[in-house]
């Protein structure tokens, strides 16, 4: 989880040339991330995040977005380029005429480009953008079938989260015996009702399953045993990862989160629904329990130097300036 909140105007004493870019919007905290390392290279980059999409009745919702819209024309057009993030906010690259980067992350093209009332606003969105980029590479093949030129671009890991955590409380208390920690929200996007069983048969294993109190099924997954605790800020959530004898990530999209890659970051062992070369024990919704079990009945791989293989990897793939770098190059292309 990043360290800074990059909002307002860029605050390097020396700006460096290289073009005026303005996120708007910020999920997973990649936008905080790519803006907070533009800026420590001097780069004019600034973040506007946007009123809270749940949380409210839909007319309150669309009334602050509205505003914000109108608020945000001048912004926009001081930018060389508008880098939108989510596949709903697209519509902010409407009303400049700068080049206009839509950035998809997961649930806006699993769900939204094919509902009823948000499919017509991502997929106008879609076509009209100069680049479309995925932040996972399950999405490339989605994307693709709506732009064909979209681009994968891997998500950000800043720097803080590889250096040696700050002490800090564990969010969950004193262990419960071996400790699994479930690091997603109890959604559908992220496996929903299965999740909530593969808890029960962990906690029925005598297992200490812990999770966040997050998401549709969170109050489900209470009643199925798991010891819930409520979102932590960076160090309370690295804390609780670092807590952990297995980190449970995602199990359907078949791609590392961001929860994911911090856990790896921390050199953690990770049970994980995956397609590549990735540091994790492979599994799947399907095949989460017997995973789980086998892996703890052989003994997760804790040493020295598989711990640091993991960070290695996050490093070499993630890394926030390798990825800036890739993204400026995108950028010129424009």
């Amino acid at each position: 989880m990043p360290a800074s909140r990059p909002d307002g105007p860029a605050d390097a004493a020396r700006p460096v040339a290289g073009p005026r870019v303005l996120h708007v919007n910020d999920v997973a905290g990649v936008a905080t991330t790519l803006v907070a390392t533009a800026r420590a290279r001097g780069l004019p980059w600034d973040l506007r995040r946007i009123p809270a999409g749940r949380g409210a009745p839909a007319p309150v919702v669309a009334a602050r977005r509205a505003l914000d819209l109108a608020g945000a024309v001048r912004p926009l057009a001081r930018a060389d380029v508008a880098h939108l993030h989510y596949g709903v906010t697209g519509y902010y690259g409407w009303v400049t005429r700068r080049p206009v980067v839509l950035h998809l992350h997961g649930t806006d093209l699993r769900v939204d480009a094919r509902s009823r009332w948000l499919g017509p606003v991502v997929r106008a969105a879609l076509r009209r953008a100069d680049l479309v980029l995925v932040a996972t590479p399950d999405l490339l093949d989605l994307a693709r079938e709506l732009r064909d030129d979209a681009i994968y671009l891997p998500n950000p890991v800043p720097d803080a989260l590889f250096a040696t955590p700050a002490p800090a409380p564990d969010p969950a208390g004193p262990p419960r015996g071996t400790r699994v920690v479930l690091n997603m929200r109890w959604d559908d996007a992220k496996g929903g009702t299965s999740l909530v069983t593969a808890a029960r048969a962990l906690v029925a294993d005598g297992l200490d399953v812990v999770g966040l109190d997050w998401g549709t099924y969170a109050a489900d997954a209470r009643a199925a045993g798991v010891r819930l605790v409520p979102l932590q800020d960076a160090a309370g959530f690295r804390a609780l990862l670092a807590g952990a004898d297995l980190v449970v990530g995602q199990q359907r999209a078949g791609a590392l989160g961001i929860s994911d890659l911090e856990a790896l970051a921390l050199g953690r062992p990770l049970v994980a629904h995956v397609r590549g070369d990735e540091p994790v024990v492979a599994s799947d919704e399907r095949t989460l329990v017997d995973v789980v079990r086998a892996t703890l009945a052989a003994g997760p791989d804790d040493s020295a130097a598989a711990r640091a293989a993991r960070t290695t990897w996050v490093r070499e793939q993630h890394g926030a300036e390798r990825i800036l770098d890739r993204l400026l190059g995108l950028y010129a292309t424009l």
